[in-house]
């Protein structure tokens, strides 16, 4: 009995993670996410501070 529990339990992980987003369609539809290390930082948005100078 505990065989089959688990075996139910393990089928339904599986079937769980099926739905979950693959990472070629995140890729796709981000870019900017394929430059790895020599992606530039994204451009800062809204109010900037201005530096303190002494």
């Amino acid at each position: 009995m505990k065989r089959i529990g688990l075996a139910l339990l393990g089928l339904l992980v599986l079937g769980w993670t099926a739905g979950a987003q693959t990472s070629r369609e995140e890729l796709l539809s981000h870019m900017e996410l394929t430059a790895g290390n020599y992606a530039n930082y994204p451009v800062p948005t809204g109010h900037l501070t201005p530096a303190i100078t002494q």
